[in-house]
């Protein structure tokens, strides 16, 4: 069955396109895992589960960093997760503090734990959200053009090669790895045995790397159902319809810089997600065109 992509306007629509996929599958000896966009919203939707069937079972939730350490790694873990690479990066902060306004002389124990902390979750975020950038690095190669964007890559590149050769050259980063993990017959042979069926659910912005990991796994034959939480659809989907102004979207060139920065945001995070999902299903049409229902109007106790 190939990857299939459901958009929800709203948790609970969500919750039910769930409920009858779930029904639908057969008990098995294994959990099913469904890969989760933060601890939290795993919380609120075992406890909905838990509310309808009585009891949460048979369920695995994994956020996209563990889903990718699982299946790139095995069991074993990752050196690259952001836990490990604090203390990995913590014997090196007092070289780079300066980059970060700290300085390195003065700088108490806590102080340099907490540029680490600031560090790692930096690459992890690259590694994430711009897998190109570091297999950039990692070809020799920067990423960022300009001066000051080239001055502000220059020490991060470094950093993140001195921790792959302490690493070691044999554990490269999932980013890096995926594609020639791809090629092995024993990765194949792992992840089609462990990930047969995967469900995925995603609300605001999505993880490229898992994107990528998504495409993998579609390839190799595993059934993905990709659940993805956007409150506005029918303006996506009117978007996509519109073909000049979806370019505009793709060049990030489409929101003015004068607008609520709140807005803003939430609307790059909505059109990146719209636009990963793309690279997964370009021929994907489902998006609803219909127009959104007007507004009540706010009475006088409203903000």
């Amino acid at each position: 069955m190939p990857l299939t992509i459901l958009p929800h306007a709203d948790f609970e629509s969500l919750l039910q396109s769930l409920r009858e996929g779930w029904a639908s599958c057969e008990p098995g000896l294994t959990p099913q895992p469904v890969v989760i966009p933060s601890i939290a919203f795993s919380d609120r939707l075992q406890l909905e589960i838990a509310k309808q069937r009585g009891i949460c079972m048979g369920l695995e939730f994994l956020t996209a960093s563990g889903l990718i350490e699982r299946i790139s790694g095995g069991l074993r873990g990752s050196p690259w997760s952001k836990e490990q690479l604090v203390w990995r990066i913590l014997p090196l902060a007092e070289d780079y503090a300066s980059h970060l306004g700290v300085a390195a002389g003065n700088a108490s124990t806590r102080d340099l734990f907490a540029v680490s902390e600031l560090l790692a979750d930096r690459l992890d975020q690259y590694a994430h959200f711009r897998p190109a950038m570091i297999r950039a690095w990692m070809a020799g190669r920067p990423f960022l053009t300009g001066a000051q964007a080239a001055s502000d890559e220059a020490w991060q590149r470094s950093l993140w090669l001195e921790l792959q050769q302490r690493i070691g050259a044999d554990c490269p980063h999932p980013s890096v790895a995926l594609p020639t993990l791809e090629q092995d017959p024993a990765f194949r042979e792992r992840v089609q045995a462990a990930f047969s069926q995967l469900t995925v659910i995603g609300t605001g912005t999505l993880d490229p790397l898992l994107m990528e990991l998504l495409a993998v796994l579609d390839r190799l034959g595993c059934e993905v159902g990709i659940h993805i939480l956007l409150p506005t659809m029918e303006y996506l989907g009117d978007l996509k319809r519109r073909s000049e102004t979806f370019q505009r979207a793709r060049e990030e060139s489409f929101f003015d810089e004068q607008a609520h920065p709140l807005i803003t945001s939430m609307g790059r995070h909505a059109i990146g997600s719209f636009l990963l999902l793309g690279t997964l299903d370009e021929q994907y049409t489902h998006w609803p065109l219909s127009p959104l229902p007007a507004a009540a109007d706010p009475s006088q106790n409203s903000l």
